[in-house]
C-alpha cells in the first residue's frame, strides 16, 4: 500500500463508456455448436461537465462487426 491509497484529498477522474451491440448466433454443427458474431458494435462515452474533465478525447469504431479477436474493432484516443 502506498501513501496515495490513504489520501482522502485525491480525486479520481473516471470516464464511462457504454458499449452496445447485437448478437448473431449461427449453428455450425454438433461438434462446434454455435458461433456468435457481434454486430452493430458502438461505443459512446458519457460527457462530463465541464468537458475538460474527460481524459478520453475520441472513440472510433473501426469495424462494427466482430467476427474474430485478432483485429482492432474500437480505437480509444486520450
Amino acid at each position: 500500500m502506498n501513501e496515495s491509497d490513504n489520501d482522502d484529498t485525491s480525486e479520481e477522474n473516471i470516464d464511462v463508456i457504454d458499449f452496445t451491440y447485437a448478437r448473431n448466433r449461427e449453428y455450425i454443427n454438433r461438434a462446434c455448436s454455435f458461433r456468435v458474431t457481434y454486430v452493430d458494435l458502438d461505443a459512446k462515452r458519457q460527457i462530463e461537465t465541464p468537458e475538460i474533465n474527460n481524459w478520453i478525447k475520441r472513440i472510433v469504431v473501426e469495424q462494427p462487426t466482430v467476427e474474430d479477436e485478432t483485429s482492432t474493432h474500437i480505437s480509444i484516443f486520450h
